[in-house]
């Protein structure tokens, strides 16, 4: 089996239409484990309300995609928070009021 991860430019293809939405849907099969970061349905729920202010999709898809991002995604939710690094206390950090801030995501740097 084959584990792949799913993040916000895959999963509302599989709720609302979009391009590329028969290529998402090939992922839906069993053959594959789907993982994602824990973001992602934050991520669905932004997407479904940005979708509706452009007129891309209606109130009624929207609240689908938004629905399913909490109640019945077929994916494996993972913590995301491993994947940010701890906060540093160099010169190097980010300071704001004086405030050592955690680093950025390493995917950023």
């Amino acid at each position: 089996m084959t584990t792949l991860v799913v993040d916000s430019s895959v999963a509302p293809k599989w709720y609302v239409p979009e391009a590329h939405e028969r290529e998402a849907r090939r992922l839906l099969i069993p053959d594959y484990v789907l993982i994602a970061p824990s973001m992602l349905q934050v991520e669905l729920t932004n997407i479904a309300l940005q979708k509706v202010r452009r007129g891309q999709i209606t109130v009624l898809e929207s609240r689908r995609l938004a629905a399913a991002a909490w109640t019945d995604i077929p994916v494996r939710i993972v913590d995301s928070v491993p994947i940010y690094a701890p906060p540093i206390t160099s010169p190097n950090c980010f300071i704001r009021r004086s405030t050592t801030v955690s680093t950025p995501p390493l995917a950023l740097r």
